[in-house]
C-alpha cells in the first residue's frame, strides 16, 4: 500500500533490447488515481522470458579476385572465418595454371560506363597517345582480359582508323621462335588473330597464348603512338614555373618517345636527353645544371636530384609579390629622380637667360647711332661761330 492508500498495479514494460539476447523486463510503475484497475495483483512474480537469437543468414559469396593478390587472399580469409571453418581446396600443377575469370566479363555493365566516360574527358589516342597506351596497360595487368575484352576495348577507346593502325603494328612485332618477330603469316595469325580464337584458358597452351596477345598489343599500341620524326616538337617541351624536375624529366621523355625513333632509357641516349632536360630547364635551374663540374658523367637520376635542390628552394608566392612590389617602389623612385634632374637644368637654363640684377626690372636699351644723326646744333650757335 502506499501512503494514499490506492492500490498500485503491474504494468509490463518493454525496456530494452540487448544482443544477442533479447530480456524482457517488467517493472511496476504506480498507475495515478484516475487509472482503472485492470487486474488484480498475482500472487507471484512472472518469470523472465528470453528468446532466442534469430539465426545469422548465410555468407553472401562476393567476387573474388585473383588469389595471387593481397586483396584476394584477404577476402579469402574473412570468408572462410564466417563460415566456420576452413574449406578444402584442391591443388593444382604449377604446368597447368588456373583460370581467373576476367572482371570486363563478368562486370561488362560496369565496366563500360567507365571507359566511355575516360573517352569523353580525356584527348583521343591520336592527339595524346601515350596517356591512353598507360590506361591499356594498366588494365591488361590489372585484370587479365580474355580476347573478347581486349576486342571491346579497342572498340570503345579508339575510333577505326587507330584501331587498324594498332593492329597493324601488332602484328609486325608478334614474336617467333627465338622471340623476334617473326614474318611468317601462320605464326602470325596463331599468335594475334583476327577473329575470335578457340582457346582454352584453362589449360597452360590456351593461357600462353592470351599473353602473347597481350603483349603484342601493347607493342602495337606503342608502335602506332609513335608519330613522324620530329626534333622541333621536343624542343618546345619547356619546364613550365610551378613544375618539379621530375614531371619535367617525364614529359620530355614521352616527348622523345613520341617524337623521335630515339629510345630515350637506352644508354646510347643518356646523353642527348641529359642535354635536352638542361637546356630546357627553367633559367635558375639551367645555370646551376650548366655549373657542375663533370656534368657528362652525371645519370638523369643524378641531373634531377640536383635540379630539386634548386627548386627547393624557389621564393614562395608571398616572397615574390613582396619582391615585385619592392622592385615597382624602386622603378618609381628612379623615374621621379630622373624627373627633378631634368626640371632643375630646365629652371638653370631659365635663369641664365634673365641674367644679373632684380627680378622683374626692366634694362635700358642703349642709344645707338642714329640718335646722334638726327641732331643739329642750334642756328645761333653757328652765327657766333662765323662772327
Amino acid at each position: 500500500m502506499n501512503p494514499r492508500g490506492t492500490s498500485s498495479f503491474l504494468i509490463p514494460c518493454l525496456l530494452h533490447l540487448k544482443t544477442p539476447f533479447w530480456d524482457l523486463h517488467l517493472t511496476l510503475h504506480p498507475c495515478p488515481l484516475s487509472c482503472p484497475q485492470l487486474f488484480p495483483l498475482p500472487p507471484r512474480p512472472l518469470p523472465f522470458l528470453q528468446l532466442l537469437p534469430r539465426p545469422l543468414p548465410p555468407p553472401r559469396l562476393l567476387l573474388q579476385p585473383r588469389p595471387n593478390s593481397p586483396l584476394g587472399r584477404r577476402r579469402r580469409h574473412l570468408l572462410v572465418s564466417a563460415c566456420g571453418g576452413l574449406r578444402t581446396q584442391k591443388a593444382l600443377p604449377l604446368s597447368n595454371p588456373p583460370f581467373f575469370p576476367s572482371v570486363l566479363s563478368i562486370a561488362r555493365s560496369s565496366t563500360g560506363p567507365y571507359l566511355y566516360n575516360w573517352k569523353t574527358h580525356n584527348p583521343s589516342f591520336s592527339q595524346d597517345p601515350q596517356a591512353l597506351t598507360s590506361l591499356i596497360k594498366s588494365i591488361l595487368l590489372t585484370h587479365q582480359p580474355t580476347w573478347d575484352d581486349c576486342q571491346q576495348l579497342l572498340q570503345v577507346l579508339l575510333n577505326t582508323e587507330e584501331r587498324q593502325q594498332v593492329l597493324l603494328e601488332a602484328r609486325k612485332n608478334v614474336p617467333g621462335p627465338g622471340g623476334l618477330p617473326t614474318q611468317l603469316p601462320n605464326k602470325i595469325d596463331e599468335g594475334f588473330p583476327l577473329t575470335r580464337p578457340d582457346w582454352d584458358y584453362e589449360t597452360a597452351p590456351g593461357w600462353e597464348s592470351l599473353q602473347i596477345y597481350r603483349q603484342a598489343l601493347l607493342v602495337g599500341l606503342k608502335g602506332a603512338g609513335k608519330r613522324p620524326t620530329n626534333l622541333a616538337k621536343v624542343r618546345t617541351i619547356t619546364q613550365e614555373r610551378d613544375e618539379s624536375p621530375a614531371a619535367f624529366m617525364e614529359r620530355l621523355l614521352e616527348g622523345f618517345q613520341i617524337y623521335t625513333p630515339l629510345d630515350p632509357e637506352a644508354l646510347e641516349h643518356k646523353a642527348t636527353v641529359a642535354m635536352a632536360f638542361i637546356d630546357q630547364a627553367a633559367l635558375n635551374i639551367k645555370g646551376k645544371l650548366q655549373r657542375l663540374d663533370g656534368i657528362q658523367t652525371y645519370r638523369l637520376q643524378e641531373l634531377v636530384k640536383e635540379a630539386e635542390k634548386v627548386y627547393n628552394k624557389r621564393e614562395t608566392p608571398e616572397e615574390r609579390e613582396a619582391r615585385l612590389a619592392k622592385e615597382q617602389i624602386e622603378r618609381e623612385d628612379r623615374k621621379n629622380r630622373v624627373k627633378d634632374k631634368h626640371l632643375t637644368k630646365i629652371l638653370a637654363a631659365v635663369v641664365r637667360e634673365k641674367g644679373p640684377g632684380r627680378e622683374g626690372e626692366k634694362r635700358r636699351r642703349p642709344a645707338g647711332p642714329r640718335v646722334f644723326a638726327s641732331w643739329q646744333p642750334p642756328l645761333c650757335w653757328s652765327r657766333t661761330l662765323l662772327s
